[in-house]
This record gives C-alpha cells, sequence and structure tokens, in this order.
C-alpha cells in the first residue's frame, strides 16, 4: 500500500500531534524524566540540581499519593520565583 501524502493525511498528522502535546502540557503530576524534559535539560544536570535543592527541602517534593511525581505547577512556581519572574521566599532567596 502505497504512503497517502496528500494535504488532508498531513494536516490530520499534524493536528495529532498537536492534540497530544498538549495533553501531555496539561499532565499536573509529572516524572522526573518529564520534569527535566519540560525545563529543557540533561537528566544528568537536573539530577545533580534536584538532590541540591532537595537538601534544603526547598524544592517540590514527590508526592506518594500520586506515584512519587512532582506537581508540575509548584516546581514552575518554584522555577519562576528563582528566576526573578515573582517574589522570593527567603528559603530560594538564600541559593542564589
Amino acid at each position: 500500500m502505497p504512503y497517502d501524502n496528500s494535504p488532508d493525511e498531513v494536516m490530520h498528522e499534524i493536528q495529532e500531534v498537536a492534540e497530544r502535546d498538549m495533553a501531555r502540557r496539561d499532565v499536573l503530576f509529572v516524572s522526573d524524566t518529564e520534569m527535566f524534559r519540560r525545563i529543557g535539560i540533561s537528566e544528568k544536570i537536573g539530577r545533580v540540581a534536584v538532590r541540591e535543592l532537595e537538601k534544603r527541602q526547598v524544592f517540590p517534593a514527590k508526592d506518594p499519593l500520586f506515584g512519587n511525581k512532582r506537581y508540575w505547577p509548584a516546581v514552575r512556581a518554584f522555577l519562576d520565583a528563582r528566576g526573578g519572574l515573582t517574589a522570593l521566599p527567603r528559603a530560594i532567596a538564600e541559593l542564589k
């Protein structure tokens, strides 16, 4: 069976990919691997950073009720504060 390269078929595939990506972004509890992907860093760098931040108990913890995953909005809020987009809580400010 030949490959259908019609404009309608291509658009349908593009829409499917977009819908999958949108659904993934709406996921609230993420694994560390997914968190690193969303942040845009390697797992090696991410694991070192998270380990350091967890020593100080300032990074959002994994939630055992949700498969030991992290609540993405809390991670995002932490990173926004650390990056200067919001007022820094004292514990985060001391890490800079």
